[in-house]
């Protein structure tokens, strides 16, 4: 598939946002969601953190960032919470009171910054979360990307790692188009229904994991028949850094095309999630890139690519209906020497 590749981080290091121009500090790591109670989170007598209060919490704790309460949005995290940008190493950060910083001097360059939760799916203390983040450069530049996020929380409800995979090449791209790039126009709205989904582990749960792993597997054995038969006549694919969506044709056609760019592809998921219609994949794409791939006008440079990806797919009747692909497109033009730096990593 033309770019397997998608997304992930979109500031700086969070920290030095504060040095960085608006476009540079767009959006630091929105709010994740954490504890269940205005109590201490050390208290022994507190109640412990349910799959319904971690929702709530991812909610609220969004309504914190857009409403800039810093005290209120700094509870939702653990003290020595983790938030990080899979495909950027540097973009890792230690501490809540770190994040808030970098956060908050990111909502005062574009004060306009709102984030409206889509999809919410909690499995244990797991919560996969699609948002709708919106801005408004200096310039009068619009940006709308798709905020996916994996969040972790301790027993009392606090996040304790934060993984961020927006894209940073959509949105440099919206602030600054490039007719030779071109990226997905600002979203105004995400096209899924806004949904909470909580894992049962039931049997509806454990078959729409075991399509979604056959079509991986598929995907990993350059089998075109095996891999458009789990897909549904009228699926959607989507990848953020493509201009468009994907029909089923169109997919099948471009992972053929990256078979041949990458003969060695493997999809590896490190961590799924089943909850209701969804599945939820954190994994690793690797591969080396021994050919030429017209659609993305790469000439074949022998270099080898290892990238993470969150992906997100809507099962119905035992076949994909939907499916969202987050990767770090800029990591990936790194890895095969296209790109020296990424825009918002640079000092310059």
């Amino acid at each position: 598939m033309r770019k397997l590749l998608l997304v992930a981080a979109i500031a700086s290091s969070l920290v030095a946002c504060k040095r960085k121009k608006p476009e540079e500090a767009l959006m630091p790591a929105p709010a994740p969601p954490p504890a269940t109670g205005s109590g201490s989170a050390g208290s022994a007598a507190a109640k412990p953190v349910t799959a319904d209060d971690l929702a709530k919490r991812y909610e609220e704790c969004w309504g914190f960032y857009n409403d800039s309460k810093w005290d209120d949005f700094k509870s939702c995290y653990a003290t020595d919470a983790v938030s990080e940008h899979p495909g950027q190493r540097e973009l890792t950060i230690t501490g809540n009171a770190a994040i808030v910083d970098g956060v908050k001097a990111g909502k005062a360059a574009l004060p306009d910054a709102k984030g409206q939760t889509e999809l919410v799916l909690v499995s244990g203390h797991t919560v996969v979360g699609v948002s709708l983040l919106t801005a408004t450069t200096p310039d009068k530049a619009k940006v709308g990307v798709m905020m996916p996020q994996v969040i972790e929380f301790d027993d009392a409800g606090k996040a304790k790692h934060q993984a961020d995979f927006e894209d940073n090449a959509t949105v440099m791209g919206q602030m600054k188009p490039d007719p030779k790039h071109p990226v997905r126009a600002p979203i105004e709205k995400l096209p899924m229904v806004k949904e909470v989904a909580i894992a049962k582990n039931d049997d509806k749960e454990k078959a729409n994991l075991d399509t979604a792993n056959k079509a991986m597997a598929a995907f990993n054995a350059h089998d075109a028949k095996a891999f458009g038969a789990l897909l549904a006549d009228d699926v959607v694919w989507s990848e953020q850094p493509d201009p468009k969506d994907w029909n089923k044709t169109e997919t099948v056609t471009n992972a053929g095309a990256f078979w041949k760019a990458f003969g060695d592809v493997k999809l590896t998921a490190d961590n799924q999630y089943a909850a209701g219609d969804y599945v939820a994949t954190v994994g690793t794409l690797e591969g080396t890139n021994d050919g030429d791939m017209p659609a993305m006008h790469l000439k074949k440079t022998g270099k080898h690519v290892q990238l993470p990806f969150l992906m997100i797919q809507k099962l119905d009747g035992g076949k994909i209906k939907s499916s969202w692909l987050f990767q770090q497109e800029d990591a990936f033009e790194q890895q095969l020497g296209l790109r020296v730096t990424t825009p918002a990593s640079s000092s310059k």
